[in-house]
């Protein structure tokens, strides 16, 4: 039924069939986090275009490898990772808004994640690399954009609970320091109740004040004045990325996102674990 309902000209339960297969030049990789760094790889050597659902991989090492992969193609195909904030609506209004700012931006992002059982398989580190790794580097890579920066400096501090009730590792407070003097706090919390809002951005600079909530209103303040600007329905990005990822391919538009960008954002929320361990800021 799925071929017929989706239109699908064919289906197969073994992805090499799909990277072999010269006629296709563009691969989605919607798989479960440990195996992300395998297909990527395997597809970029393959010469294919690869969107690939957030995270990139789940550890350092993975991360070289990508790295070593990429840097060493003659002919670099676009490499894009499912980070659909960065193409809200909303996130393009407000980035708007500081586009031709001078000083650095100061960034509030509260997630009000969900409670997840401690046995899920997000939590493991052999499947999933847990929440920070899976989800946060979504939160660093909206920084990113709106700062136009790099994080080079990361500092973390986790609840210290019965990680049985509570998972400590999903309920933490980071600090990120960027290379444009940007100082951005992501407050990630587990502990919440579902009905209350799940995101809100506040971004403060040079006298004025954003915020974003939940992706469907934007607020802004400046001179003493607010405007709002809203959307019919949650607007979080998923359709944009996926037009962009196409219209690249496509040779219609230029990429929007860096592999710089990409493995940047990856590396920071593995030093973000590295300070949760070691209980210090850690550079990139």
């Amino acid at each position: 039924m799925l071929p017929k309902k989706y239109h699908f000209q064919n289906i197969t339960t073994n992805y090499q069939e799909v990277i072999q297969n010269q006629d296709i030049n563009s691969v989605v990789i919607l798989t479960p986090h440990s195996s992300h760094a395998k297909m990527v790889i395997e597809a970029l050597k393959a010469n294919k275009h690869v969107f690939v659902e957030k995270p990139l991989c789940i550890n350092e090492e993975e991360l070289k490898e990508i790295y070593d992969t990429y840097v060493g193609l003659a002919n670099k195909p676009f490499l894009m990772v499912g980070y659909n904030r960065r193409f809200s609506p909303h996130s393009q209004k407000l980035k708007e808004t500081i586009l031709n700012r001078r000083d650095p931006v100061m960034i509030y992002y509260r997630i009000n994640a969900g409670f997840v059982q401690p046995n899920h398989w997000v939590h493991s580190e052999e499947e999933g690399g847990g929440r920070i790794i899976g989800e946060v580097c979504h939160f660093v890579d909206l920084m990113m954009y709106f700062t136009d920066s790099l994080p080079f400096k990361v500092y973390a501090e986790r609840v210290s609970g019965n990680n049985k009730t509570i998972v400590n590792d999903d309920n933490v407070s980071v600090t990120i320091k960027f290379s444009d003097g940007s100082v951005g706090n992501i407050f990630y919390s587990a502990s919440g109740d579902k009905a209350f809002s799940r995101e809100r951005v506040e971004v403060y600079c040079e006298g004025k004040t954003i915020l974003i909530n939940d992706f469907k209103e934007t607020q802004f303040w400046f001179g003493g004045k607010t405007k709002k600007y809203k959307t019919i329905n949650q607007e979080i990005g998923y359709n944009e990325e996926l037009k962009h990822f196409a219209n690249v391919i496509s040779g219609i538009e230029k990429p929007k996102i860096s592999f710089e960008e990409i493995y940047y954002s990856t590396l920071a929320v593995f030093k973000i674990n590295e300070s949760l361990i070691k209980g210090k800021p850690i550079q990139l």
